[in-house]
């Protein structure tokens, strides 16, 4: 099996980076633990999701983006003006070989955008609350597939891939991919829930998903001064405007 991608500068190459010990064991034991008290929302059989505002309002979500490296090593991938665009808990039913957790084959490979540019527009973070045996169902991707500039073919969806990656990585690891990347899950055959969140982030300048949320904010992230971070959730751009300094000062002093 190719080694993993584990090198941040060579992100756009592979279209994807491992990102070790992002949360850690423990702290991903903490969070499985805490998706038994989030109401979910069921999706169908296999697959259910909290959303962004249930999540925040739980300290224990909140501690992923004011206590771990989340935002730097972010920052790194996609660039100063880092932006969340949406966060949810997935939680994928135990023993899934009866149910259409993969409908069309052995594989569901899609891209989570389907307009493509050279340079990443969104990048997904899967932040893995167990350990991703082959059991559990662990993400594939195919490498170099986001400067394909395409989606998978009605025949390329449900079919294995010769350059296909099985990534299988402990709890408390996370993976960053480029949302053109081909990308997709497997069924869960173990006897427990597989659960991960997945952060969607995105540049300042391209719109959050508000309308979609009925909750605020919670207190503690409105009231942060920290500027990375209420950029990070919508509250104000700390980087210099795509326009230019010039546009911010000129905003700043406008009357």
């Amino acid at each position: 099996m190719p080694e993993l991608n584990r090198d941040i500068t060579a992100f756009h190459q592979h279209g994807y980076v491992v990102l070790d010990n992002l949360l850690g064991s423990d702290f991903a034991a903490e969070l499985y633990a805490a998706g038994d008290d989030v109401p979910k929302v069921v999706w169908n059989e296999a697959r259910s999701t909290a959303n962004e505002r249930v999540l925040l309002h739980d300290a224990r979500f909140r501690r992923i983006f004011m206590e771990t490296s989340f935002i730097d090593r972010l920052t790194d991938i996609v660039g100063d003006d880092l932006q969340l665009l949406d966060l949810q808990l997935l939680e994928f039913a135990p023993n899934a070989s009866h149910v259409g957790a993969i409908s069309t084959g052995s594989r569901e490979w899609h891209t989570d955008i389907t307009f493509f540019s050279d340079a990443p527009v969104a990048v997904n973070v899967g932040m893995y609350l167990t350990d991703m045996t082959p059991e559990k169902g662990p993400l594939h991707v195919i490498p170099g597939s986001h400067l394909w500039h395409r989606e998978p073919t009605a025949e390329e969806v449900g079919s294995p891939h010769v350059d296909e990656v099985v990534v299988e990585v402990p709890a408390g690891t996370a993976v960053a991919f480029d949302a053109q990347l081909w990308h997709t899950g497997s069924k869960n055959l173990s006897d427990t829930p597989r659960r991960g969140l997945f952060a969607y982030c995105s540049h300042y300048w391209v719109k959050r998903m508000d309308e979609y949320y009925t909750r605020a904010l919670p207190e503690e992230i409105i009231e942060s001064e920290d500027p990375r971070l209420r950029q990070f959730f919508g509250l104000g751009a700390n980087a210099v405007s795509i326009h230019g300094a010039a546009y911010t000062e000129g905003n700043a002093t406008f009357e």
